[in-house]
């Protein structure tokens, strides 16, 4: 009992540590005043942006599940090419784990997640315009090589973001809004297939791209800002 109003004084402080961590990201541009109080307007890099984009990625593989079924489509690939394929999926997963994992050791988890989303876009772009079956193979290594730039990077680059003692909020949300874009993905990627595998691997294509230019100029690379580094170190 004789602790609380000292847990009172420590909440408090903590609210408001938290409020200067906000506007110290982002200078105000809209102020609008009410009954509750003040609503500030903001524009900032940093971890929503990084959500925002997460959703992109997930969006982007919406036409994952639906290559074979375009290269059955179209060249009536036999049965053991599925197997081959899948193969080649796991090279270059295989490839892409062991590359990123150098990388972002070295340069950071940015650009790990960049070169993912540029892999992806080629994947898909390569999905699309492929004149022969033989083509899906360098897909399938591409897509592979983007799934391990999301296990080495997509889940670490959010906890070089946040605090130790938010960690598990932030990955919980980062989680949550992959996993509810998954869910919407392949129904959506379902649609476009019925009307014709070209405008869907164009679309996945175009998501990663416009994903990759989020995380480029959008969104700042944690080991390089001061004040990440002393918020996540602290």
């Amino acid at each position: 009992m004789y602790e609380e109003p000292y847990r009172w004084v420590e909440a408090v402080a903590n609210r408001r540590q938290y409020l200067d961590d906000q506007f110290r990201e982002g200078s105000p541009v809209v102020g609008l005043a009410y009954d509750g109080g003040v609503l500030l307007l903001t524009v900032s890099k940093g971890t929503p942006k990084l959500y925002e984009i997460y959703d992109r990625l997930a969006l982007g593989g919406m036409g994952s599940g639906f290559i074979t079924l375009a290269a059955v489509s179209r060249w009536q690939v036999p049965d053991s090419a599925a197997g081959i394929y899948t193969l080649s999926y796991l090279v270059g997963q295989t490839v892409g784990n062991l590359a990123f994992g150098f990388l972002s050791d070295r340069l950071g988890h940015k650009i790990c997640l960049e070169v993912g989303a540029l892999a992806g876009a080629a994947a898909f772009a390569l999905a699309w315009l492929a004149p022969a079956p033989g083509w899906y193979y360098a897909v399938f290594v591409l897509a592979g090589i983007a799934a391990g730039a999301i296990v080495v990077s997509g889940i670490l680059i959010v906890m070089e973001f946040s605090e130790p003692a938010r960690r598990p909020t932030y990955v919980g949300i980062a989680n949550t809004a992959v996993g509810l874009v998954s869910a919407i993905g392949p129904l959506l990627g379902a649609g476009l297939a019925k009307i014709s595998y070209g405008w869907l691997f164009a679309l996945s294509a175009l998501v990663h791209l416009v994903a990759f230019g989020a995380f480029r100029w959008w969104v700042t690379e944690p080991r390089g800002a001061p004040e990440l580094n002393a918020r996540t170190t602290s």
